[in-house]
């Protein structure tokens, strides 16, 4: 029961994934057409691990991690991992980097995802590169970050016009929890404690309102057989498994 969770988690996020790129290539099929996509999301909520497995998994998706210190050298350094990152062997000289890609990007259509793009974002040379490969070079690129993204995109207003797509995974609080089961009748009055640990389990697996919404619905027909009538916290593990074998 819990594998088939851990793996729904994972396709959650990754199928969120491609959706993004799907619209994307849909929006850039306008040869007039600029953008780029956001992915925000609170940290650990499995990012990384979708964005890796969707880069392997497609062909035109390369998946660029943070690893590139932004102080010094770090404009330099990321336009050479950017290179070798969609295969391109970097040139001698920054310019001649640029160039190659350019160059590449002629005959090719590439979508890059970007992690963890909030660091980066705060170098003011990689904002403005990233607003050349998309207006002049018209390369599909995904940010994934956490808050302040938005701030931070915001300061290159070229950049910000430019943000097409934007999806942010937000965590659902235990008095939404307690609210959105008032109001489908569920009474949730004796859970106490395990009131917090179903929020958890709901935002671990990146649930949204509307998927609590469902899975409140699916309590309430499990505890129509129960004597007491009193819904469990095994009870939403029942129903998170069901959302997710449908979902998934």
């Amino acid at each position: 029961m819990r594998h088939q969770l851990t793996n729904f988690t994972e396709n959650r996020i990754y199928h969120a994934l491609q959706e993004i790129i799907a619209e994307l290539k849909e929006l850039m099929q306008d040869p007039q057409e600029e953008a780029f996509a956001v992915l925000e999301t609170d940290w650990g909520h499995g990012k990384t691990t979708s964005a890796k497995k969707i880069a392997q998994d497609m062909e035109d998706v390369f998946y660029l991690p943070f690893r590139i210190p932004i102080q010094k050298g770090g404009y330099r350094k990321f336009i050479k991992k950017v290179a070798e990152t969609i295969g391109i062997n970097p040139r001698w000289g920054v310019d001649a980097t640029e160039e190659a890609i350019s160059e590449y990007l002629k005959d090719k259509q590439v979508v890059l995802i970007i992690d963890d793009a909030h660091k980066y974002l705060k170098k003011e040379e990689i904002r403005d590169l990233l607003k050349s490969w998309i207006e002049h070079d018209r390369m599909l690129i995904v940010l994934l970050a956490n808050k302040g993204i938005v701030n931070l995109i915001s300061k290159n207003e070229g950049l910000f016009k430019r943000m097409r797509i934007y999806k942010k995974v937000e965590k659902i609080s235990v008095s939404e929890f307690r609210s959105y089961c008032q109001k489908l009748g569920l009474d949730v009055s004796k859970l106490n404690g395990d009131a917090k640990k179903i929020t958890d389990l709901a935002n671990k697996h990146h649930f949204t309102t509307i998927d609590l919404i469902e899975a409140i619905k699916t309590v309430k027909k499990i505890i129509r057989t129960k004597k007491d009538k009193v819904p469990t916290y095994s009870d939403f593990e029942i129903a998170f498994t069901k959302l997710a074998l449908k979902e998934g």
